[in-house]
């Protein structure tokens, strides 16, 4: 009886064994399979949100990583269509007056958009206008009523051109040019000719080798230039000192002296001495503004600190620019 007793229980044993191993394969069987249950979108979890950025991060490395809204390339924004538009209505309205024959308002006009002391970017169209209506009105025989640029003058007795020129702070060669004059030493008693109310000045921008010509705020000319080699010509304020003709040349680093009339004078025929008055050019002598016999030179860095020019735009800026009274504004 005890050895069946014991068959009978070990047998029961084995039977409860075996239901554990049965029941712990199945669940680790469901543990291991992936879910099939269906997500829709509306069950997933949202994604935080970022926290609104109200201050410009302080650190470099934030500010890099903040992108620019994108823009369409060459699409302009609302902002740069107005500015774009301001020249073209500006010239359309200068136009019409000068239709009108109010060629004085249309340049004055031109001159209060584009402003000292240097023009806008952009503005090669009402700057060629401009230049074309300071033509018509300042620099041609003809006088205009209320023009505050120009005005008239009757030549009185024992008067020449250099006097009536000083009144106006203005060169005699100016006038006769204006006015037809072939001699500006012979003018008649009673003479009635156009005057224009000086100064002149210069503005020379360095970076472009550009210079613009004012008559008081009114931009009359522009030249391209040649300037000093490796930077050498001075920025600052320069008054005009020194006038001549047909000049002789002396290097200024030694050398034999070129004479006037010498095919290889590098000043060209006409020299106009400066001395500085403000800014670095304070106290500085010999530099000048002159011909060149080296066109090519125009637009360059290859003098020795001077400003060069075209002889035909030398002479006319020498016609303009009155000594004792213009000055010359250089600046990078």
């Amino acid at each position: 009886m005890a050895r069946r007793r014991s068959r009978v229980g070990g047998t029961w044993g084995a039977l409860c064994v075996l239901a554990l191993l049965a029941g712990g394969a199945y669940w680790w069987s469901a543990r291991s399979q992936p879910d099939q249950t269906e997500v829709r979108p509306g069950d997933l979890p949202k994604p935080a949100q970022p926290e609104r950025v109200t201050k410009l991060a302080a650190a470099t490395d934030d500010r890099e990583s903040v992108k620019p809204e994108s823009r369409a390339i060459g699409r302009p924004t609302p902002a740069d269509t107005r500015a774009s538009a301001i020249p073209e209505a500006v010239l359309a309205e200068a136009d019409q007056l000068a239709a009108g024959g109010k060629p004085v308002a249309a340049r004055r006009r031109l001159a209060a958009a584009l402003g000292t002391p240097e023009p806008p970017a952009g503005s090669e169209n009402l700057r060629q206008r401009l230049y074309a209506l300071a033509d018509e009105t300042i620099f041609g025989a003809k006088i205009y009523e209320g023009d505050p640029l120009t005005g008239t003058h009757v030549i009185r007795p024992g008067e020449v051109l250099h006097r009536v020129g000083a009144q106006y702070k203005v060169t005699a060669e100016l006038l006769a040019m204006i006015n037809g004059i072939a001699n500006v030493n012979q003018v008649r008693q009673g003479q009635r000719i156009k005057i224009v109310n000086g100064p002149f000045h210069a503005v020379v921008l360095k970076g472009n080798f550009d210079m613009y010509v004012y008559l008081q705020d009114t931009l009359v000319r522009h030249f391209k230039v040649g300037l000093g080699a490796n930077g050498s010509t001075p920025t600052g304020t320069w008054r005009v000192r020194e006038k001549l003709r047909n000049p002789t040349y002396h290097p200024p680093r030694g050398g034999p002296i070129i004479a006037a009339d010498d095919p290889t004078n590098p000043l060209g025929e006409h020299w106009i001495g400066l001395e500085g008055v403000d800014g670095d050019a304070v106290g500085q002598t010999g530099y000048g503004i002159h011909g060149t016999i080296e066109p090519q030179s125009i637009g360059r860095s290859q003098s020795l600190g001077c400003i060069r020019l075209l002889n035909e735009e030398a002479e006319l800026l020498f016609n303009l620019l009155l000594r004792d009274e213009s000055t010359v504004v250089v600046r990078d």
